[in-house]
């Protein structure tokens, strides 16, 4: 045994309640859980708990930290947070099959187009977390087809079989799809139909940035269900929500439909960020035909075509319920609502995020979801946790994003153990996203299991990143093993050492 951690509260994982008692670790599994003081060998580091946490190591169900992992290897903001595990290639994006060429990897550099090569170079990184990837709609079909906005034919529905088959016997853990984003956007139903089809039989999940989040929440919940049934039929819903406030109500009409998919034989689950405001591309505040424009940066340089747009947001748009409600991320803003940028630029609203968007396609965050609505997400027993962001550094050096990605493990434990029983909370950040990605022999803490663990205060366990400062990393963390190596120890908080490995499935 080379590793023995005594007197910790041990939580299995799996949802029983916690038990205190000694864990050893031998290489990279569990060899035994005793009662406490029972465990000895010669030799073997031992570290005392002293009565905290001790569960499985976090999986982060919603990540994409595809190149993050590579670029900041030492995956601070995660590993801080007690994670363990990330999925990668989420919202269609998957960076496994882009045409990456000559990606620095430490001291090297490397190109691939395939799942073998982006394994290849996880592994020559050797990131701090775990990393397994899905195979993501969007890239698959921008390299078909690239941004052409019509059904794709017999043949291009080949070859993007071709392309996702090829990855998923690669080792790629399923299949995503962002049909809100472009070029997924541009995809009919029957498309993201007949690709999921590629999912039988391989017990690997279809997960979808689904194509409404609003105003069509039920029809396109409608639609992920239809490829989850005709692939693996097997669902992961991505940061579920129901947006803007007009929509709020939807949730029970959300929540019955999923009921009803489980009893046709579908296995739904979700991930969610405890947080309201969500983030992505400020272009996305455009309405159509304007979001469909792939090159919007350089259409909006154009005076007429500014015009245009700006007359349409300030129109369309309203002061409290959209330029208050979204803040601009990034360093040259620092989490400024439209509304103040507008005022500081003595211009409209429309006319700052459009002269913003002409610069460059900057990051928003909008606030457009309700408290009550994301505490009740985070109680329901298939909901699991997903930071939908990157492992970024503690500092600034590879951009400023939302505090999710300091804090979303954290806060989503304190939010939901408040009206759930702690040991299903960890369950539902543990061993249930590592049933739905089949992680393997992770994600529960029991003899021959991978040691992923994470030692933790629970009252402690705090996050602490906000829209001013949100790469401050959560407290409460003492230690975290991946693949049974020490990963990070509280004593001494600058040092993260990189056991992590890519999980072919």
């Amino acid at each position: 045994m080379n590793t023995i951690i005594r007197n910790a509260k041990v939580y299995d994982g799996i949802g029983h309640r916690p038990e205190l008692a000694d864990v050893a670790i031998e290489n990279n599994t569990i060899k035994a859980i005793e009662a406490p003081g029972t465990l000895t060998a010669a030799g073997a580091a031992c570290y005392d708990a002293n009565g905290l946490a001790l569960a499985p190591g976090f999986i982060d169900a919603h990540s994409h930290s595809d190149i993050m992992c590579i670029k900041n290897p030492t995956c601070d903001l995660k590993i801080l947070q007690g994670c363990t595990t990330e999925v990668v290639g989420n919202c269609g994006v998957s960076k496994c099959v882009e045409d990456m060429k000559d990606i620095a990897v430490g001291s090297e550099t490397r190109s691939w187009n395939d799942v073998a090569g982006y394994a290849a170079a996880v592994e020559l990184a050797r990131p701090a977390v775990n990393i397994t990837t899905l195979v993501g709609h969007n890239s698959v079909r921008e390299r078909v087809m690239g941004y052409e906005n019509r059904p794709a034919t017999d043949d291009e529905m080949r070859q993007m079989a071709d392309i996702i088959s090829t990855a998923l016997a690669q080792g790629a853990c399923g299949m995503s799809s962002g049909l809100w984003y472009l070029p997924g956007r541009y995809s009919p139903t029957e498309e993201i139909v007949g690709l999921g089809a590629c999912l039988r039989g391989t017990s690997k999940p279809y997960a979808t940035h689904m194509r409404s989040e609003g105003d069509g929440l039920l029809e396109a919940l409608e639609e992920a269900i239809a490829v989850a049934a005709n692939g693996s039929k097997r669902l992961e819903v991505s940061h579920i929500k129901a947006s803007p406030k007009r929509n709020w109500s939807k949730i029970d009409d959300v929540i019955d439909r999923v009921q009803r998919a489980k009893a046709d034989g579908i296995s739904v689950f979700a991930d969610r960020y405890p947080y309201i405001y969500s983030a992505t591309g400020l272009r996305m505040v455009l309405n159509e035909p304007w979001v469909l424009i792939h090159d919007i940066c350089d259409y909006l340089k154009v005076p007429e075509h500014a015009a245009e747009v700006i007359r349409d947001l300030d129109t369309t748009k309203t002061v409290e319920d959209d330029w208050k409600r979204i803040l601009v991320l990034g360093e040259k803003y620092a989490g400024k609502t439209v509304w103040e940028i507008s005022q500081e630029m003595n211009v409209t609203p429309g006319t700052a995020v459009v002269t913003l968007l002409s610069e460059r396609l900057y990051e928003a965050a909008f606030g457009k979801m309700s408290e009550d609505n994301m505490r009740r997400w985070l109680s329901l027993p298939w909901v699991s946790a997903g930071s939908d962001a990157s492992a970024y550094p503690t500092d600034y050096s590879m951009g400023r994003y939302h505090p999710r990605a300091a804090g979303t493990f954290p806060l989503f434990f304190q939010t939901a153990r408040q009206t759930c029983p702690t040991e299903d909370v960890i369950r539902r950040m543990t061993s249930m996203p590592a049933q739905m990605f089949n992680l393997g022999k992770r994600g529960v803490v029991r003899p021959g299991y991978i040691a992923d663990l994470v030692v933790f205060d629970e009252e402690g366990y705090q996050a602490r990143s906000t829209f001013k400062d949100p790469h401050t990393p959560a407290a409460g963390v003492s230690l975290v093993f991946v693949n049974g190596q020490l990963a990070f120890d509280a004593r001494e908080p600058g040092k993260i050492a990189r056991h992590g490995h890519f999980l072919k499935l």
